[in-house]
């Protein structure tokens, strides 16, 4: 699983960006691995940060030590694609 980043330009040109938890699954018909979502976080200008962190922290409680996943702090301009 993986946090998907996709983007959209408006007509006036602005880009909006939104977030999606997705997973990659097979697809034996078409023999190749397709992107399926499994939550919607929305617009990433509207996105419920405390909620994220809620879930970063949720699954850390199942992780080992060693596993757990690092906090991080974007700042103020939020999260950010890689580029």
């Amino acid at each position: 699983m993986y946090l998907r980043i996709t983007q959209r330009q408006n007509r006036d040109g602005s880009t909006v960006s939104y977030y999606a938890l997705a997973e990659n699954a097979w697809n034996a018909t078409a023999k190749r691995a397709e992107a399926r979502v499994v939550h919607n976080f929305g617009r990433a200008d509207q996105l419920d940060r405390a909620a994220l962190q809620r879930l970063v922290n949720s699954i850390n409680r199942v992780l080992n030590e060693g596993e757990a996943v690092a906090s991080y702090d974007p700042g103020p301009g939020g999260l950010r694609n890689r580029d």
